[in-house]
């Protein structure tokens, strides 16, 4: 990654690969962490900064032997035409926005209720999945704790959550641990807010999401 750094550097420093409008002032042409790498150029035919891109990756793939992941690998562009010419050029699949990171949106704006749907969505598949398999409620209560609380948290780590959200995420978790499925209106055996205490106070010493 360090030599392909080094030729995508020169290729910005030269003029011959143009910033992308919101970078310029920033002077970044490319993010990387680990073996995953964003690239951000001017994306209009005019300015041929694709196609010096596409030289960088050939370049480099000369130089190590190594290749980009078409299966891995998307872009985002704004224009038809724009969109046809580097797919054309590439070969990469186009993308959606916001694009993902680590399992998280990568946005610069507060998360909203749209921005969540592949937490709840994943969380609701996590749950159906376990669903036919007649756990007992001591299990329902160990998945909840270990595996579903993880991923919430994960998430508030990085973010505040919609309160939106916390509330579809909360009721999942009731229907699941008191009915095992999801979608299950009936009334729970306990409040969650009492759930939610220390096992000392008479809970589960389940996670409040509201304290996230």
């Amino acid at each position: 990654m360090e030599v392909f750094s080094r030729i995508l550097v020169k290729a910005s420093s030269n003029g011959r690969c143009s910033h992308h409008p919101r970078c310029a002032k920033l002077d970044l042409a490319y993010l990387c962490f680990a073996d995953d790498l964003l690239l951000f150029c001017q994306g209009d035919l005019q300015s041929k900064s694709s196609s010096v891109i596409k030289e960088s990756f050939d370049s480099f793939s000369a130089l190590s032997w190594l290749s980009e992941r078409l299966t891995k690998t998307n872009f985002s562009v704004l224009g038809e035409d724009t969109k046809h010419y580097v797919e054309n050029l590439f070969g990469f699949k186009e993308g959606t926005l916001p694009i993902k990171f680590l399992g998280v949106p990568l946005i610069s704006t507060r998360l909203t209720a749209r921005d969540c749907r592949s937490l709840i969505d994943k969380i609701t598949n996590m749950v159906e999945s376990w669903t036919s398999k007649r756990l007992s409620y001591a299990g329902r209560l160990q998945l909840i704790k270990l595996v579903l609380f993880s991923i919430q948290v994960y998430w508030s780590s990085i973010f505040i959550l919609p309160k939106e959200v916390c509330k579809i995420i909360d009721q999942i978790l009731i229907s699941f641990l008191w009915h095992g499925a999801v979608g299950i209106s009936k009334a729970a055996k306990v409040a969650w807010n009492v759930v939610c205490l220390p096992r000392e106070e008479g809970g589960l010493s389940f996670l409040d999401s509201n304290l996230l």
